[in-house]
């Protein structure tokens, strides 16, 4: 496991990828989705993002899909030409059926389900319940809250986020000390 771990924390993709990776790899998180935007880029270049993402999955083990691929233009600041940008989502999990029945997934709710959120919070979240504010605090905790939060449930979903921060800075101090220098730098 320490030998994948060193793959996540090296690849050349951003922190929150890392995060989502390792959360899915221990299985503390059945799937994960992640959208992947070049920004303006050679297509070229997107594809190489696209294999390098392909590459990674698999050396992990993961199943994965990549839905939502995507050329889009927008005028260019100084109003000449056009900016061409490419895009596509990536959803990955240790299961495959994971992986479905995210991709199928109707509604926001049953995201949140097949994503690993609460039932409660899901249900905060479309409003079948009370909602209540995240209580960010300035510490690495704000980084795991993916979620809303239930008033009713509330310790028992912020029971979920620190289960997913533990996991974090247990496996990875690396990755950790990544998202506490994050956290301070966004007071």
């Amino acid at each position: 496991m320490c030998e994948k771990i060193h793959l996540i924390e090296g690849a050349d993709i951003n922190l929150e990828y890392q995060v989502d990776l390792l959360l899915v790899y221990s299985g503390e998180k059945p799937v994960c989705s992640e959208s992947i935007c070049t920004g303006e880029i050679h297509y070229a270049k997107y594809i190489a993002k696209i294999k390098l993402l392909e590459d990674l999955m698999d050396t992990l083990g993961l199943f994965y899909s990549f839905y939502g691929h995507l050329k889009y233009s927008d005028p260019k600041k100084d109003g000449v030409g056009v900016s061409l940008y490419w895009g596509a989502n990536l959803v990955f999990g240790k299961a495959e059926s994971a992986v479905e029945r995210f991709l199928g997934a109707g509604d926001f709710e049953q995201t949140g389900l097949v994503l690993g959120y609460p039932k409660t919070a899901t249900e905060a979240f479309v409003n079948k319940r009370k909602s209540k504010d995240r209580p960010y605090d300035g510490s690495p905790l704000d980084y795991f809250y993916y979620f809303g939060f239930s008033e009713e449930f509330f310790e028992d979903e912020m029971k979920v986020c620190q289960r997913w921060h533990d996991t974090v800075k247990r496996l990875s101090p690396k990755i950790y000390k990544e998202i506490e220098v994050i956290i301070s730098q966004s007071q």
